[in-house]
C-alpha cells in the first residue's frame, strides 16, 4: 500500500496536471462566455482533451496494482486467492520442483495483461506521455 501512496499517485497526479496545464486558457474562457457550466467545461471539453494523459495514467497504475508482490503476499494466507504474482513466487521454493523454464513461461503469462494493455492503447499512452513532458 505504501508503495501507492508514496510512487504511484503522486505520479499519476503530476501526469494529468502536467496533461492539463497543455489545455489553453482561452478555451475555458471562450466556454464559460458562451454560458457553459463548470460541469459541463469539465465533462466536454476538459476531459476529451486530458484523454491521452488519462490513458497513460491508468496504464502505469494498472501495472503498478498488477505488479505489486509485497501486498498480495502479505494479505493472502492461502495459496486459494493469492494473486497472480504471489503465485508466481511459490514455483521458485525449496517446496517446488519446477525448473526455470516453467518460471519463466509462468512469468510470460502473468506480463500478458500488460503488454496487451499497452499494445491495444499504445498511441493514447505515448500521445500522453510525450503531451506531459511539455
Amino acid at each position: 500500500m505504501l508503495v501507492y501512496v508514496a510512487w504511484a499517485i503522486p505520479f499519476a497526479f503530476f501526469l494529468i496536471r502536467n496533461q492539463m496545464t497543455t489545455v489553453p486558457p482561452e478555451l475555458t474562457e471562450a466556454a464559460l462566455i458562451d454560458g457553459a457550466s463548470f460541469g459541463r467545461l469539465f465533462w466536454q471539453i476538459h476531459v476529451p482533451l486530458m484523454r491521452a494523459g488519462l490513458g497513460a495514467a491508468f496504464i502505469f497504475q494498472f501495472t503498478a496494482v498488477w505488479n505489486d508482490l509485497l501486498l498480495g503476499i502479505t494479505l493472502s494466507r492461502s495459496a486459494d486467492v493469492q494473486p497472480v504474482m504471489a503465485a508466481l513466487t511459490t514455483l521458485n521454493n525449496a517446496y517446488s520442483s519446477a525448473g526455470p523454464p516453467v518460471i519463466l513461461a509462468g512469468a510470460l503469462i502473468v506480463s500478458a495483461p500488460t503488454l496487451l494493455l499497452f499494445l491495444v492503447f499504445r498511441g493514447l499512452f505515448l500521445r500522453g506521455i510525450t503531451a506531459s513532458a511539455r
